[in-house]
């Protein structure tokens, strides 16, 4: 089951553009196998809809991650 994870901001020094993995079955799978920095604050958006860890993931979704913005 592949899915293709896009990433904008600052995920695009760490993770590869339109990037495939095959074999999670949720956001937080999928998360979890990027390694990104846990502390790191994400936007998470599958097919265009605002979602969740436990989200599930199906064949040809669409991951976009994007990095919370935070200042003041």
């Amino acid at each position: 089951m592949p899915i293709t994870v896009r990433v904008s901001g600052s995920l695009k020094e760490l993770i590869t553009p339109d990037l495939t993995l095959d074999g999670v079955r949720s956001v937080g799978e999928a998360v979890a196998r990027l390694s990104l920095p846990e502390d790191m604050g994400l936007v998470i958006i599958v097919n265009g809809k605002l979602v969740q860890w436990q989200t599930e993931l199906h064949d040809g979704d669409v991951l976009q991650l994007a990095p919370v913005i935070g200042g003041g």
